[in-house]
């Protein structure tokens, strides 16, 4: 009979024997993983931090002091029309001596030397008037005249002795201005005051009336372009017609007991006429420099 059908099919191979337990490889365990480093302690800085600067409190102003004030001299009051100037400089009269003649070899002839000019004072002014330096009040008068190109004055006693019985009464009501108004005679006015007694000096009067020459206006229409400014004093000082002056001065003391005094100066014939020609032919243009 024929054989089983099994012992056609190939037996498998055999199974190779499981490992002994001491030929497993070992597993080894996994390392741990790493930890993160710690943080180091910060660095100390070797300087301040830079904050920015806390803002500074508002300034409070301190109220002021309650001590009494301290009381000082009041000081003199400005005179009543411009400030006054000192008076130009006035050259020493002496004259120079001549130079030594210069060596040669041929004789010369020696010759006396000029006499040195006398050094005496000058002999009292014939001007009469209360100012001390009436010539030189004049001659004020005539330097300005002659910057604008017009004839000089010539003083008069008679115009001299009005204007110093007109500056005494002033004084006498307190040297306030007002003007006597004689229809012949023009008339500038001048007055100032002081703590100290007063010189009465002529020619800082002079001085203040010529300082308005800095707001007239020399235009073919002087009249009218120049109506209503205080340039009368020295319209007066220059006027092309005027030929003759006199001047007077006094003192008094005023109402608060401080010590004034008052220039007065007439002048014929008088300016100051009203009209664009007057002032125009009058009032000339100064010279230039």
């Amino acid at each position: 009979p024929p054989s089983p059908l099994r012992s056609r099919i190939p037996s498998p191979p055999p199974r190779p024997p499981p490992p002994s337990p001491s030929s497993r490889p070992r597993s080894l365990p996994s390392p741990p993983p790493p930890r993160p480093p710690s943080p180091s302690p910060p660095l100390r800085q070797p300087f301040p931090s830079l904050r920015p600067p806390s803002p500074s409190p508002p300034l409070r102003l301190l109220p002021p002091s309650q001590s009494p004030p301290r009381l000082l001299p009041p000081s003199p009051p400005p005179p009543r029309l411009l400030n006054m100037s000192p008076p130009p400089p006035r050259q020493s009269p002496r004259s120079p001596l001549p130079p030594p003649p210069s060596p040669s070899s041929s004789p010369t002839t020696r010759t006396a030397p000029s006499p040195l000019p006398s050094l005496r004072p000058p002999p009292p002014s014939t001007k009469v008037g209360g100012c001390m330096d009436p010539d030189a009040a004049l001659d004020l008068h005539n330097q300005y005249r002659a910057y604008h190109s017009t004839p000089a004055l010539a003083w008069d006693n008679t115009l001299a002795t009005h204007a110093q019985a007109w500056a005494e009464t002033l004084a006498a009501g307190g040297c306030g201005l007002k003007h006597e108004g004689l229809p012949d005679e023009g008339e500038n006015l001048f007055a100032a005051s002081s703590f100290d007694t007063v010189d009465l000096n002529c020619t800082w009067a002079v001085e203040a009336w010529y300082d308005e020459v800095s707001e007239y206006s020399f235009t073919s229409t002087p009249y009218r372009d120049n109506r209503g400014k205080g340039i009368g004093h020295f319209t007066q000082v220059v006027w092309v017609d005027t030929t003759n002056v006199g001047c007077g001065a006094a003192e008094s003391t005023t109402s608060s007991g401080n010590a004034c005094y008052v220039v007065s100066c007439r002048y014929a014939p008088p300016g100051n006429y009203v009209g664009d020609g007057s002032y125009y032919d009058n009032v000339r243009r100064p010279k230039v420099a």
